[in-house]
């Protein structure tokens, strides 16, 4: 499927970016199924004559293509699944049929997305909406009332990156200025919270761009990154490790006590300013309402 899954990327690829020249035989007639039908983002029927007309006079662009996903649906039929950014971004879905050794598209639809924004600032530079739409937005996420004020006033002080779309915020992380002990020893550690993305902006690789950037961050302002959560898989794809060692709270008034609830939680993120970890060692954070990680 691998193989299959390049080739049809290929040929997507000089479809959408209109570089006919890409395909077999330089034209688009021979990855067109005679039945071709497309349905446009304002809903129009395109046939096959409709598109190689419209493709015919189109210019050359540099569309990307992302989360390219193939799926078979029954012997020599191939569904496709992606998104194309630039200045028009779509979630796009194909149906290729296997005509003698030719892959051909028989179906299309695009369906136009909202384009997104992404910039990041200090809490200080929030403006008064902004701060109240992330916390809808983080309140939107977990709706059963778990995002608390404490989870909000966790997430300030620090820096924010941003996801917005028509003037509102659909995707926010934070990472903030933490002091943790790793066997004793104080390390400034960038603490990551309040990671969101409203669920109708979900799969667009929001939340994906926010943590790379906090990532970038974090690499070049602390020692090291850390982080609770339950959502291990999408953090290590972004090279976030889980802890394995045994996690601590210093109280206010200096005592150490274990949270052995947080050990199976706990992700960090190493930096070129330590050595190289364990991960099994001690590891404290300062105490604070709420949460202590």
């Amino acid at each position: 499927m691998d193989d299959l899954r390049a080739r049809l990327l290929r040929l997507e690829l000089a479809l959408a970016q209109r570089r006919l020249a890409d395909l077999p035989g330089g034209t688009c007639e021979a990855v067109l199924h005679e039945a071709f039908r497309e349905i446009g983002a304002s809903g129009r029927w395109w046939t096959h004559d409709d598109t190689l007309e419209m493709l015919g006079g189109a210019e050359a662009s540099d569309v990307p293509i992302e989360r390219f996903e193939i799926e078979e649906l029954a012997p020599s039929v191939v569904l496709a699944t992606y998104d194309t950014g630039g200045s028009r971004p779509a979630r796009r879905v194909s149906v290729w049929v296997l005509d003698g050794d030719q892959w051909r598209m028989r179906f299309h639809q695009g369906t136009l997305l909202t384009p997104v924004s992404f910039r990041e600032c200090a809490t200080d530079d929030l403006s008064t909406t902004a701060l109240a739409q992330i916390l809808d937005l983080c309140r939107a996420c977990w709706p059963d009332g778990d995002f608390t004020t404490d989870d909000l006033e966790h997430a300030l002080g620090g820096r924010h990156f941003l996801a917005e779309a028509d003037g509102r915020v659909v995707g926010h992380t934070a990472v903030v200025p933490r002091m943790l002990e790793l066997e004793g020893r104080p390390l400034r550690a960038g603490y990551v919270e309040a990671v969101a993305t409203l669920p109708s902006f979900r799969r667009r690789g929001i939340a994906s761009r926010l943590m790379a950037d906090a990532n970038r961050h974090i690499e070049t302002t602390y020692e090291l990154g850390a982080l609770s959560t339950g959502e291990h898989r999408f953090y290590e794809r972004l090279g976030w490790r889980r802890w394995t060692g045994e996690t601590w709270v210093r109280e206010p008034d200096g005592p150490l006590v274990r949270t052995e609830d947080e050990d199976d939680g706990v992700m960090v993120l190493a930096t070129a300013a330590l050595p190289p970890l364990t991960l099994a060692e001690r590891l404290t954070c300062g105490w604070r309402p709420g949460d202590a990680w």
